[in-house]
């Protein structure tokens, strides 16, 4: 009689133990999931102070596979990303000041789109009042 009350004890025991190992599990994975969720939206902002002293050019090269992406602003850009072709979304990475980066295209391009995203506080918006469009033959 006494071992079935010890085995009761200790399935009870190992039960709450796998509930706490389960819900921390699912807390853990939330997190991460929401976190990476909300570190890859950006804002769109027009206007916003800290777009004013946002300056890009882009030169997109002969074959239209790539475009160069110069910073000649008076802040850094955290990230200039660029839609090819209405369809494919590319990061160009952080643009210092004085700065180029070259953002390349598997295919030849018609239109580019490229849209500088300021960091601000740990948000990130994008500059829409600053974005270039580049049309290529």
């Amino acid at each position: 009689m006494p071992h079935k009350k010890a085995a009761a004890y200790i399935a009870y025991i190992l039960l709450i133990m796998m509930t706490v190992v389960i819900a921390t599990s699912i807390i853990l994975w939330s997190t991460r999931t929401t976190e990476e969720l909300t570190k890859g939206s950006v804002n769109l902002a027009s206007g916003r102070l800290e777009c004013k002293e946002v300056r890009i050019d882009a030169v997109p090269n002969v074959g239209c596979t790539s475009i160069t992406i110069i910073n000649k602003g008076m802040i850094n850009i955290e990230n200039a990303r660029v839609t090819f072709d209405n369809s494919l979304q590319k990061d160009s990475g952080n643009l210092f000041v004085s700065s180029e980066v070259e953002v390349t295209n598997d295919s030849p391009f018609k239109k580019a789109v490229v849209l500088p995203i300021v960091k601000e506080r740990e948000n990130l918006f994008g500059c829409n009042d600053k974005k270039l469009v580049l049309n290529c033959p």
